[in-house]
């Protein structure tokens, strides 16, 4: 992106004093701006990707059949939920056979 833009925002006063802290220590006080940048970028990365895509299918020669934007879901998702469920099925499953004993893993280093 080479057009650059100035903005002003409202953030926590200790929250930016350690992250210009961190940043400046790492990169000097004039890389807080483009760590600024690179969180925004982290934050977009799907738009930033799309583009990626629109610009690629260009220099191909191919025009993007359609704007290339990013979907979300129309209904909420839970994935940590969905895992934990399918886990506890799969627990019940490994548990349910007669006459087997599962035994929890030991510590590394103890056998007994």
């Amino acid at each position: 992106m080479s057009d650059k833009v100035k903005i002003s925002a409202v953030v926590d006063r200790e929250l930016w004093e350690e992250f210009r802290s961190r940043v400046a220590e790492e990169r000097g006080l004039r890389g807080v701006s483009r760590a600024v940048e690179e969180a925004v970028e982290e934050g977009m990365c799907d738009v930033l990707v799309a583009r990626a895509l629109e610009e690629i299918l260009r220099k191909e020669g191919a025009e993007p059949p359609m704007r290339i934007s990013p979907v979300r879901p129309r209904t909420a998702t839970d994935a940590g939920g969905s895992i934990s469920e399918m886990r506890g099925e799969r627990a019940s499953v490994v548990d349910s056979p007669p006459g087997i004993q599962l035994r929890a893993l030991q510590q590394p280093g103890s056998f007994h």
